[in-house]
């Protein structure tokens, strides 16, 4: 008789059973540490892929190591990292610009608000406080008010005029010195008017 038949079997996995990581079921699903690495580059933007890396293995920054920027620069090339990584700077960049949309209809509203209460006419008073029938606003106020507001709106346009050129420095004798020569060239008869301006 044999004596490995009567052994009565080891623990483990059943013959034919493999286990299955959720990245081979779904190359899409991200796995924890990855997730972890991309918030710790969303965070802090100004860290390293090794700094994030230790971060998402629970470690201190300090003790990132040049193994560590190598899986994380593998992990970078991978499409679920890269695409999650996409997705959550997006984010980002939506909500900062709702803030700022946010932020801007406010002060817009502020300065309206401002303007308005400028533009209230308001009693003149005496120096014993009686009112001397007459009214006054606060104009300086009102027009800071509208010229913030115009501005935030694009309203006003600076313009500038910028010269420059070869003949901007050129005296008008020297123009006409420049004119004659190129009509003559050209083949074109200029009188030259000399003391033209008495």
């Amino acid at each position: 008789m044999n004596a490995s038949a009567h052994r009565p079997p080891r623990g483990g996995r059943p013959a034919g059973l493999s286990v299955q990581l959720p990245a081979r079921n779904d190359p899409d699903r991200l796995l924890g540490h990855e997730e972890a690495f991309v918030r710790a580059l969303i965070e802090q933007p100004k860290i390293t892929y090794a700094q994030a890396w230790a971060i998402a293995r629970g470690l201190p920054i300090e003790r990132a190591t040049k193994g560590m920027r190598s899986a994380a620069s593998q992990a970078m090339q991978r499409p679920r990292v890269q695409k999650y990584l996409a997705e959550q700077r997006a984010a980002v960049s939506a909500k900062a610009k709702e803030e700022i949309a946010c932020d801007r209809v406010a002060v817009l509203r502020d300065l309206l608000e401002i303007k308005n209460r400028c533009m209230e006419a308001v009693p003149v008073f005496n120096a014993r406080g009686e009112p001397i029938g007459e009214w006054t606003f606060n104009s300086a106020g009102a027009l800071r008010a509208l010229e913030l507001i115009g501005r935030e709106l694009g309203m006003f346009v600076d313009r500038k005029e910028v010269r420059h050129g070869p003949l901007l420095n050129v005296t008008d004798e020297e123009l006409d010195t420049i004119l004659a020569e190129s009509a003559a060239q050209a083949g074109i008869g200029i009188v030259r008017h000399v003391g033209r301006d008495k």
